[in-house]
């Protein structure tokens, strides 16, 4: 198991006050979906190798959000061989991406708001999701 993998996996483990969710929770979606618009809505889809972060952000969204959600595990046959954990929400995407800060009346936003990050707390949380994406990003290069 690599450095990162095991980082990740304690840190899905941390109790997080309920603030600091959403922060969490924000990182987690800003760096790991792609957002789908067609006919029939907007979709998002949520991609981690990472085990314990796919429970995590499962279990976030569940609580504060109450979902469906569709997951699955797709199994890649290049040299890594790892899983791969697709999450699709199946309804309120809107309302995620709203409450979350990242769909706004100006369209898609590539920062958190000054609200989700306001405590200190919350920040930390935060940027701490977001440099370790990063650093997991570095390392595959």
């Amino acid at each position: 198991m690599s450095f990162t993998t095991e980082v990740k996996s304690e840190i899905a483990q941390n109790e997080l006050k309920p603030c600091c969710q959403k922060a969490e929770l924000s990182a987690l979606v800003q760096l790991c979906s792609s957002l789908t618009i067609n006919a029939q809505g907007m979709s998002l889809m949520i991609k981690t190798e990472n085990a314990a972060t796919a429970k995590r952000i499962l279990k976030l969204l569940k609580e504060n959000y109450a979902v469906e959600t569709d997951l699955s595990v797709i199994k890649k046959m290049n040299l890594k061989k790892n899983n791969i954990y697709r999450l699709q929400v199946l309804n309120k995407t809107t309302e995620i991406l709203n409450n979350l800060g990242l769909f706004t009346d100006h369209g898609l936003q590539n920062h958190p708001t000054r609200k989700l990050v306001q405590k200190e707390c919350c920040a930390r949380v935060f940027w701490r999701e977001q440099n370790l994406y990063l650093l997991t990003f570095v390392q595959i290069r």
